[in-house]
Order: C-alpha cells, then sequence, then structure tokens
C-alpha cells in the first residue's frame, strides 16, 4: 500500500516537473524570439557570403562535436542513483574525446575550407574550438541539475547564454567586426554558460577525481552510445544541407539557404515541438487502442494548426523578405516559400515518433532518420545541379518522404491504415491551398493598383490569408473545424481548474 509520504512525494515530484516543463517552455520560446530578431538584425550588417562562411565553420565545429557525443548526458539523468565516482568518469572521457575530434577538424581545416569553396572558414575554425570545450566541459553540470529538476534554472542559463550570444553579435555587426562578431558572439555564450552551470554546482560533485575504471564506461557506453547515434543522425539532418549548399553553390547561396531554412522552420517547429513534449507523456497513459485513436486524433489537430502557419508563411514569403530584410538578401526569398510549403510535413513527423517512442520502438526510429539523411543527400545533389531551388525541393521531398514512410510503418506494424491520417490531412490540405491562392491573388491586385507601403501589403496578404483559411474550413470541414474548437477551448478550461479533462476515448 502506498504511504501518505510517498503520495507525497510523488505529487511534489510531478508539481517541480510541470513547473520546470513550463519554465523550460516559456524562457526557451523567449530565447527564440529574441535570437530571431538578433539574426534579422544582423543581416542589415553582414552579408550573406560572410554569414554562409561562418555558419560552414560553426557546422562543422559542431559536427565534430557531436560526433564525439557518447550518450553520457543522457546515462548520467536516466540513473539518478549515480554516484561522483561515475560523473568523474563521465566528465573525462566526454572532455577528452570531444577534444581529439575537434583537434582534427582543426587539423583538416585547410581540406575542409577547400571543399567549402571558402579560405575563410580556415581561419574561422581554431577561434572556434576554445567554445567547443568549454561546451563540453559545462554540459556534464548541466545534466547533474537536470537529473536534479532544477529546470527553472537550467532553462534560465540556457536563455541567459542565448541573449548574450544575440546581443553581443548584433552589436558587435554594427561595430563592425564583420564575420567575427559571430565568432565572438559564440565565445561569450560558451564562456557565460560554463560560469554558471559551474557555479550552479558543487564543486565536490562533478570535480572529484578517482582512478577510472573499464567496467564503469562499458556500463556507460553500453546504455549511451546507441542513443547517440540516433541524435547525431537528427543533429545532421539539421546541419548537413548547409554543407551540401556550401559544396554545391559556394557560401553565398549557403547563407542565403540557412537564413531561409531557419526562418521556415519557426512556425512548425513551434507547433510540433510543443505538441509533441505534450503527447509523448499522454499517449503513455493511455490503452492500445486509445492510444491508436488518440494518435489519428492528435495528427488532425496538428494538420490544421501547423499546415496553415507553415503554408500561408510561404505565401507571403516574397512579400515578407522585401519588407523586412535588405535587398542583398531577397534571394531567400523563393528559397523560403519553397521550404516553408514543403516542410509541413515536420510536425506530423514527430507526433508520429512520439507514438512510436511510447511503443519503444527507438530503433525504428533511427533507421527512418538515416532513411531521411540518405534520401536528402541522394536528392539535393542530383536536384542541385539544376540550381538551389530544385535542391531545396530536394530537402523538402525528404522530409515529406520521412513522413509517409512513417505512417507506413505505423500501419504495418500497429493496423492503423495510413488513410486514416491521410483523410485528417485533407481539410487543411484544401483550405490551405485555396489560402495560398487567395494571398497569390492580393499580391497580384496590390501590384495592379501600384500599392506597395512598406509593411502595409505585408498585413494585407496575412489578413486575406487567415480569413480564406478559416472560411474554408468552416464551409469544407465544419466538423474538423469544430474538433479544433472543442479541443483548445477543452485545453484552456482544464488549465483553469474549471473543467474535467476528456476522457481518452473520446479521442
Amino acid at each position: 500500500m502506498e504511504t501518505a509520504a510517498g503520495s507525497g512525494s510523488q505529487s511534489t515530484l510531478k508539481t517541480a516537473a510541470a513547473r520546470g516543463a513550463g519554465w523550460m517552455i516559456v524562457l526557451s520560446n523567449l530565447a527564440r524570439a529574441f535570437g530571431l530578431g538578433g539574426t534579422l538584425v544582423i543581416t542589415y550588417f553582414l552579408s550573406p557570403s560572410t554569414i554562409g562562411e561562418v555558419s560552414i565553420a560553426i557546422v562543422l565545429t559542431l559536427t565534430a562535436a557531436e560526433l564525439s557525443n557518447l550518450g553520457l548526458g543522457q546515462y548520467l539523468v536516466s540513473h539518478p542513483g549515480e554516484d561522483k565516482k561515475t560523473t568523474w568518469h563521465a566528465l573525462v572521457l566526454h572532455v577528452a574525446v570531444g577534444a581529439v575530434v575537434i583537434g582534427g577538424v582543426l587539423l583538416l581545416r585547410r581540406p575542409l575550407a577547400d571543399l567549402a569553396h571558402s579560405d575563410a572558414v580556415a581561419t574561422y575554425l581554431p577561434w572556434l574550438a576554445v567554445p567547443a570545450v568549454l561546451e563540453r566541459v559545462s554540459f556534464i553540470p548541466e545534466r547533474l541539475m537536470v537529473r536534479e529538476l532544477r529546470f527553472k534554472r537550467v532553462a534560465a542559463i540556457r536563455s541567459m547564454g542565448e541573449l548574450a550570444y544575440s546581443a553581443s553579435s548584433v552589436g558587435l555587426a554594427m561595430a563592425g567586426f564583420g564575420g567575427m562578431s559571430i565568432i565572438y558572439a559564440n565565445a561569450a555564450r560558451s564562456t557565460l554558460r560554463f560560469t554558471l552551470f559551474a557555479c550552479s554546482i558543487r564543486p565536490g560533485d562533478w570535480l572529484a577525481p578517482t582512478r577510472l575504471e573499464w567496467g564503469v564506461y562499458k556500463r556507460m557506453l553500453s546504455f549511451g552510445v546507441p542513443l547517440a547515434i540516433g541524435v547525431f543522425i537528427e543533429r545532421a539532418l539539421g546541419r548537413w544541407d548547409n554543407l551540401l549548399f556550401a559544396y554545391l553553390f559556394g557560401s553565398t547561396v549557403m547563407g542565403e539557404y540557412n537564413l531561409a531554412y531557419n526562418l521556415a522552420d519557426v512556425p512548425t517547429e513551434q507547433v510540433g515541438e510543443q505538441l509533441a513534449e505534450v503527447l509523448v507523456p499522454s499517449l503513455a497513459r493511455l490503452g492500445e487502442e486509445q492510444r491508436k485513436k488518440a494518435l489519428v486524433f492528435a495528427s488532425g489537430i496538428v494538420a490544421m494548426v501547423a499546415f496553415p502557419l507553415a503554408m500561408g508563411f510561404g505565401a507571403v514569403g516574397e512579400t515578407a523578405v522585401h519588407t523586412v530584410l535588405p535587398p542583398r538578401w531577397w534571394g531567400v526569398a523563393p528559397m523560403l516559400s519553397l521550404l516553408c510549403v514543403l516542410s509541413v510535413s515536420r510536425p506530423l513527423s514527430w507526433q508520429l515518433e512520439s507514438y512510436l517512442m511510447v511503443r519503444d520502438r527507438t530503433r525504428v526510429i533511427t533507421l527512418l532518420q538515416l532513411g531521411k539523411l540518405c534520401a536528402m543527400v541522394a536528392l539535393v545533389v542530383p536536384l542541385g545541379r539544376f540550381g538551389p531551388l530544385w535542391a531545396c525541393v530536394g530537402v523538402g521531398a525528404a522530409f515529406v518522404g520521412h513522413a509517409f514512410a512513417t505512417m507506413w510503418v505505423i500501419a504495418r506494424t500497429d493496423a492503423i491504415p495510413m488513410v486514416a491520417f491521410l483523410r485528417r490531412c485533407l481539410v487543411p490540405s484544401v483550405a490551405s491551398v485555396v489560402m495560398i491562392g487567395a494571398v497569390l491573388g492580393t499580391r497580384h491586385l496590390l501590384a495592379g493598383a501600384d500599392i506597395e507601403i512598406r509593411g502595409v501589403n505585408l498585413a494585407v496578404e496575412i489578413a486575406v490569408g487567415a480569413l480564406a483559411y478559416v472560411a474554408t474550413c468552416l464551409v469544407v470541414g465544419p466538423s474538423a473545424s469544430r474538433e479544433v474548437v472543442d479541443a483548445v477551448r477543452s485545453a484552456f478550461e482544464r488549465r483553469r481548474g474549471s473543467a474535467p479533462p476528456v476522457p481518452a476515448a473520446s479521442c
């Protein structure tokens, strides 16, 4: 029988976790918003070529750091009973392996710069080595804080680091430091994070030297390496496309593509990531049949919200770029429109992967991610011969193919027909097409009337697109629209505590 003390302890744990998660979401979104603003401001002081060259150096450094990630941080978080001896083992191996791999990148900086068609890359790489090592050292105390459920402080430190990066990069760029403004900003962020994380954990908890033993490493590596492989593939998917663009088209086009991808990712990431974070623990509490119904229902909600955000951003992309960015960055516009429209599958993929995660099929997730990485390379390289826009089509096609492959796997293993997912996506797809037509028609009418007022045209296009989407949804799929409204209303009522939770069977 559960004791009162045990029940109270569990309640305290749940409360701490919920509050911590809330703080992490709020602070991370604030930092992202500030970072996005800094990214847009810095385009007025740095050219696409300069940002492209710095981005190549950063991607190479991050790839080296992630290639040497052995899952030791995940092990520490997942095993709260481990002592200081294990923490010391993790710190020594994590820093040592990272230093060796990052050192290898420095030794190869000239050949890597030649592949990227940029001599400046070789100049930037040494300046990124020290911040990379600082990040590896601070990673261990950060993981210990997560293990102790100190989410609020972790989120605050991460956000402070991002704010320091954004503020310093913009300030240094305005002062005329060129590409080095981003390099110095990286150093500022890493130094601040290292100092705050190191000061937040007692030195004796993570700096307790002891004799190194193979048995301890064997235990940690058997757990961490499989996870690290999956994480590396996922991170590679988010960065190697930049290297492909640099190799095929040079640093200028790569800088434009990098900005277009980051902007296109904003609406889908904010919706998909947050919903996936909620969906995993929710699905874990349901029975098998209820879980299947909930997944299909959640996919419909995601499509209804994410499709108009992604496709709408793509539709107004040209006007938005011409309104916000300086003329030398206007090459971003067609890339942004393509990537937004083709990225609608990402939020759906996150929901489907959440289901596989709850079903303990992490190996399947890794294989699907690996397939997406191979598909991206296989599509971008040949399509890139026809130009950067075709290469963007290759990137989007790889993500769409991954979503369909994940649906197919779930259909084969769990008997959830693919048509069930596609049916849920039909109404938002039709409404999004109508929305795009309305936006493009409005742009044509405004151009014909010779109306060109900075910011006004963008606001008009957004308003017309939103009205067209909502009206089409109400006409084509009134029941699906009511489901979304009811789900949102129910969520807000439960937050206020004025309504009981909706039974899982209703999904």
